[in-house]
């Protein structure tokens, strides 16, 4: 989940789908990530290429969730196909 706070993006892990929406509409290429020892990955987001555009947190699904009930509920489950997936 992307916050913007303090004019900077901010990242909340336990809420990060692991989907890579975010990286993928950057503009400036400002975010990436990096592999976590568990097999997920942290998002990190450079904020010195960051034009602050938006985008990013505007597209971001898990910024959606008040329009979903029990939305965050299986994160777990989806971080860990997320990690089989992307060890092929």
């Amino acid at each position: 989940m992307l916050h913007f706070v303090d004019n900077s993006v901010t990242y909340q892990y336990n809420k990060c789908q692991q989907c890579g929406v975010c990286k993928a509409i950057c503009p400036k290429h400002a975010i990436s990530f990096e592999l976590q020892k568990n097999g997920t990955h942290k998002v990190i987001v450079d904020n010195n290429k960051c034009i602050r555009c938006k985008r990013c947190v505007n597209s971001c699904p898990a910024n959606k969730c008040e329009e979903y009930k029990n939305y965050f509920d299986s994160f777990k489950y989806k971080k860990i196909l997320f990690r089989i997936q992307f060890k092929r």
